[in-house]
């Protein structure tokens, strides 16, 4: 399947509440997230947020939007959270799918969740130019950091996270993508 024919089908009122991506022309459906999931990714996205917000350069998106990663062979990911370095005003960002990778893609996942190989997702993400890939899991409350050329190492809840030369100045503590507001007041 082709991006064009993908962008049709992921489209199709039949495909209604599937979250469905490309892998090299075929489709995979990726199932509906857990509950859990769905209460980090924002978490994850506030603290990138906060992080284009100081800077002043670049916006989180979240809620699986697609990123055309490759037209041949033909890639559509839909990251959980996804960091674009980008200036443009709203108007000019494009109302269908990213064109360009993000610098940094995060897949989050619980034990519930079923996905693909999240090894191969993020050696695909990187491959077609993400710099940086982050696998949070949700179960470990742990984060497994992916550069291109570089081993992938994990980082323990009490670990702090920074953006290296991807994101620089960066940083939180891994713990910031596993604690609700309420949590952080009785601290």
């Amino acid at each position: 399947m082709t991006v064009e024919e993908f962008w049709d089908y992921d489209h199709d009122e039949a495909n209604d509440g599937r979250a469905l991506e490309l892998w090299d022309g075929q489709v995979v459906d990726l199932y509906r997230p857990s509950f859990q999931r769905r209460v980090v990714c924002p978490l994850v996205a506030a603290e990138l947020q906060r992080y284009a917000d100081e800077r002043q350069n670049g916006y989180a998106c979240l809620g699986r939007s697609g990123v055309i990663l490759s037209r041949t062979p033909p890639y559509v990911f839909g990251p959980d959270v996804a960091y674009h370095l980008d200036t443009r005003p709203f108007d000019l960002i494009e109302c269908g799918w990213s064109e360009s990778p993000p610098v940094l893609a995060v897949e989050v996942t619980s034990a519930v969740d079923k996905h693909p190989p999240l090894d191969e997702k993020a050696e695909s993400y990187l491959r077609f130019g993400v710099t940086v890939v982050w696998v949070v899991d949700a179960t470990t409350q742990a984060v497994t950091v992916y550069r291109l050329g570089q081993r992938p190492y994990v980082l323990a809840r009490e670990c702090a996270l920074s953006g290296g030369t991807d994101l620089p100045g960066f940083a939180c503590r891994v713990s910031d993508f596993f604690t609700l507001p309420g949590e952080r007041e009785a601290a």
